[in-house]
């Protein structure tokens, strides 16, 4: 059994599978990091002009804009997961940026022993234009990286497949 675990996550049910994995891994008394990457190169996308209002000071009682909200969010929510769930230390990282790049950055600064993470198992056109962030990771961790696939997206091309051919 392992003594620390990074399970980053997305706010996605698909994500949140690796977190089953973590009693099996992590030995009694251990430490999990839990990692979210607010990524905001996809909020350009939508006006195509820099985003403004993006504000790290926002005095009490003030609404928050932008990545200080969408920051605020992530942790909320990292936060809700590490109390509901597990009894271990857990420690929450949440920064905007690129997910694997604040993956491998948060595995290397926590020392973590293995990074334990789902997989979209996107593949042709759509990898190509979202990329794979388990790719990316598997080809720069430091330390192992056990990947928990999709496995929805694994049984529903047979499926698919077998609605047809009774048609």
């Amino acid at each position: 059994m392992l003594n620390h675990l990074l399970v980053p996550l997305d706010g996605s049910p698909l994500a949140e599978e690796a977190l089953s994995y973590v009693n099996q891994l992590l030995r009694p008394g251990g430490r999990l990091t839990l990692v979210m990457a607010v990524d905001l190169s996809g909020m350009l996308a939508y006006d195509m002009y820099p985003i403004t209002g993006i504000r790290a000071d926002v005095p009490q009682g003030q609404t928050m804009y932008g990545a200080d909200k969408l920051v605020a969010q992530a942790r909320t929510y990292a936060e809700k997961i590490a109390k509901d769930r597990f009894q271990y230390e857990v420690h929450i990282v949440v920064e905007t940026g690129e997910p694997a790049t604040l993956i491998l950055k948060a595995a290397q600064e926590t020392h973590a022993e293995a990074i334990v993470m789902s997989t979209h198992g996107r593949s042709g056109f759509s990898r190509w234009l979202l990329g794979s962030v388990t790719n990316r990771v598997l080809s720069a961790a430091t330390c192992p990286v056990f990947v928990i696939p999709n496995m929805h997206r694994q049984t529903q091309p047979e499926i698919q497949t077998r609605e047809m051919t009774h048609s």
